[in-house]
């Protein structure tokens, strides 16, 4: 696969040249991969918001999960990797889900970041059945990410 660099506002990261690129009002940055058997396009999604000073990513990861816990049936974390105990910054946490409108177990992966007063969050998401085929890509994008100026 062929990754370029994309600049977004206050971001950077890689992305791979066949997917599709778009924002909206509420996201800063989408990117869809192409369609799956699994009839869910994986995409990758950038949203950032101003937060208070204090605010850290590891307190937005313990917020996002009880609201996940809450409204996503099956809710189930996978993993979890706090970046400021290897001395980094952010946090991020797989988990799995049941989507039961369309009976489909989703992947997602969402990473927090904080700089310079804003959040930054980064959610991945796949089906299960594709999310083999998808999880390199998304570590690349995720893992890729930096703050520029």
């Amino acid at each position: 696969m062929t990754f370029m660099d994309f600049q977004g506002p206050g971001f950077m990261l890689r992305t791979p040249t066949d997917w599709y690129i778009t924002s909206s009002p509420q996201l800063q940055a989408v990117f869809v991969g192409p369609q799956t058997d699994g009839g869910v396009r994986p995409n990758l999604t950038v949203a950032i918001r101003p937060v208070e000073a204090d605010v850290t990513p590891l307190a937005v990861a313990a917020e996002a999960r009880k609201t996940q816990e809450n409204q996503y049936p099956e809710y189930e974390v996978q993993a979890e990797t706090d970046f400021a105990e290897q001395g980094g910054a952010g946090f991020i946490r797989r988990y799995r889900w049941l989507n039961s409108d369309r009976n489909v177990p989703v992947v997602q992966v969402q990473a927090f970041h904080v700089y310079e007063g804003l959040l930054y969050t980064l959610t991945a998401t796949s089906t299960e059945v594709d999310f083999p085929d998808v999880e390199q890509t998304f570590d690349t994008m995720l893992m890729s990410f930096r703050f520029v100026s």
